[in-house]
């Protein structure tokens, strides 16, 4: 990375093509292309500082996500730990549950089920095409005491209403167009199924019509399936339920209606040992990832870039909070006081395990006890949704402040880079103009020096000459 810095900052400062040191005979490009290589040394170390924070964003999002995940398979315990499972399938119904529901046996007997109210234009006199124009009015929509308008305007089709009624926000029922070979209806379909209970079936749909307009047929919606509820019994007991998918009736339970034939069968809820603690082991195992990180980041390997990790007091206070989940005791007058007492036990390298055996004598004994230890208001799933909400949550979280500082060291160092790669820029122009004064200064000396000796041979010249001429002339009168 710090070589595509500097390399970066060569391109922005070189500038166009200089042939220097023509009259001097030195390279000066190279001579200025050194000295400003040499200044350049502390781009480098910008570069490594930035290296260096970006590693360090990279951990702290690797360790945010990870106790992303800590939070989640913790919250899946957040009505308690135990897996209870129904016994068996049914022919009317599928049981499922959620953690900590109850167990027991139970009787249940379905007898009708839920289904959707539908209502269709006039059946008397259906509309010739699908383009064929609509009465302007409104339609009023009405289910569960609630009513939504839908404006039919003057020139729309069949198409056009059947399309603005599903377009239309809060809309309760879905509509088509049908044909019956000769004409076309519109069907009204609820959404939901049922009806209030203690109400009439009207309650699920009731569709009326203000026409006001003078072209065009009135669509004079009617009742095709009255809605109907769900009627089943627990132990002989009557529920009424407006949809098929019944919650709590049985606590924790939800019976998932599919049938009515009226027939008594046995559900039977029993805890699930190796259920159970594949969902706690699960818990643990993102634990035991948190731990890993933690402790890379506070024993770095041998010859890593210490600068690289996280701020180690962060990590010391993180791997305390998360020992303290784990130690503390939840129920200190209960039979189940701690995690400790399901067969969870911590290794001298921070390592979780579980006990399967002494968790299911715990499930078998006090699975209210087990439940209480991860649901309570105190307990595990709350104090490791405080915790990661304490690290993580954006401005005001531990990790989050440390990311949100970091990003603002880099774009501190960033804007020390091009700062200092412009004043780069500057001095390379200033000793390039210098060099290029000085080139034209040994020129000049150049030229004097050449016109001086041109001149001195010229003189030499000159004496011989007129010295050769005198001894001529001598000789010549003797």
């Amino acid at each position: 990375m710090a070589t595509n810095t500097i390399s970066s900052a060569a391109s922005t400062i070189a500038p166009t093509f200089t042939a220097g040191g023509l009259a001097s005979g030195l390279d000066t490009n190279s001579i200025v292309d050194g000295l400003i290589s040499a200044m350049s040394a502390p781009l480098t170390q910008n570069s490594n500082k930035q290296a260096a924070f970006t590693v360090q964003l990279s951990s702290l999002a690797d360790l945010s996500s990870k106790l992303n995940a800590v939070q989640t398979a913790a919250d899946a315990m957040s009505t308690g730990a135990t897996v209870v499972n129904p016994s068996t399938s049914y022919s009317d119904y599928n049981v499922t549950t959620q953690s900590g529901s109850y167990t027991g046996s139970y009787s249940v007997k379905v007898s009708s089920q839920a289904t959707q109210a539908k209502w269709i234009s006039d059946t008397s006199a259906g509309f010739p095409a699908v383009n064929s124009q609509v009465k302007a009015g409104t339609l009023h929509l009405t289910s569960g005491g609630t009513t939504t308008d839908v404006t039919i305007n003057q020139g729309d089709t069949l198409q056009d209403v059947v399309a603005n009624i599903n377009n239309t926000s809060g809309s309760p029922v879905t509509a088509a167009i049908i044909n019956n070979g000769t004409s076309n209806f519109i069907t009204f379909t609820a959404k939901n199924t049922g009806f209030r209970v203690g109400q009439t079936p009207d309650d699920a749909l009731t569709i009326t019509e203000d026409s006001t307009g003078p072209d065009g047929q009135a669509i004079g919606a009617q009742v095709s399936t009255a809605a109907t509820n769900a009627n089943f019994t627990i132990d002989n007991i009557a529920f009424q339920s407006s949809t098929n998918a019944v919650q709590n009736a049985i606590p924790g339970a939800t019976i998932n209606i599919t049938g009515a034939n009226n027939v008594n069968e046995s559900v039977t809820l029993a805890t699930s040992s190796s259920a159970t603690a594949a969902k706690i082991q699960s818990f643990l195992d993102s634990l035991n990832t948190v731990s890993g990180v933690l402790k890379t980041a506070l024993a770095p390997s041998q010859g890593s870039d210490v600068s690289s990790s996280i701020n180690s007091s962060s990590v010391l206070n993180l791997q305390l909070k998360l020992q303290q989940i784990i130690t503390d005791p939840v129920n200190p007058s209960g039979t189940i006081q701690s995690l400790g007492d399901i067969g969870i036990s911590m290794a001298q390298d921070g390592t979780l395990s579980l006990d399967q055996t002494k968790l299911a004598s715990a499930l078998a004994t006090n699975p209210d006890g087990v439940n209480s230890l991860f649901s309570a208001t105190n307990g595990v799933v709350s104090k490791v949704d405080d915790l990661v909400t304490a690290e993580t949550a954006p401005i005001v979280g531990d990790l989050s402040t440390q990311t949100n500082t970091i990003n603002d060291q880099i774009t501190e160092l960033k804007q020390e880079a091009s700062d200092f790669q412009a004043h780069l820029a500057q001095v390379k122009t200033r000793l390039q103009g210098q060099f290029a004064a000085m080139e034209l200064i040994v020129s000049k000396l150049k030229n004097a020096g050449n016109f001086l000796t041109a001149e001195f041979a010229q003189m030499t010249a000159t004496n011989g000459s007129s010295s050769s001429s005198s001894g001529s002339s001598s000789s010549s009168g003797g």
